[in-house]
């Protein structure tokens, strides 16, 4: 079955050493295909593991990769996208915050 609106998702990623986009378009089960993917590296692992806490330096710095994900999701017209967090997000202090509030950012 082809749809006859073009579908667009985002799979957002927030890791302890890199975070990523990868953006989907989906047109039928058979015709699904990546048409764009950014990433990018940070350190946020290791003051997780020296502190178990991300700084509100760290928080900012997440928020501001959002944002410019947020901007390429809007480019794209995406429609739904889904955030995932490694350990640096879910062993954190602010985790379980992190997710529910992230859109804020």
């Amino acid at each position: 079955m082809t749809l006859s609106k073009v579908l667009r998702y985002a799979i957002l990623h927030v890791g302890s050493s890199s975070m990523s986009i990868t953006i989907l378009e989906y047109k039928s089960i058979d015709d699904v295909r990546v048409i764009d993917y950014a990433a990018r590296e940070v350190t946020f692992g290791e003051e997780l593991f020296q502190t178990s806490r991300l700084s509100f330096k760290t928080i900012e710095e997440i928020c501001d990769i959002l944002k410019g994900y947020k901007q390429l999701m809007a480019d794209y017209g995406v429609s739904r996208c889904r955030l995932y967090g490694t350990t640096v997000i879910r062993e954190a202090t602010i985790g379980s915050d992190f997710y529910t509030n992230w859109h804020a950012c």
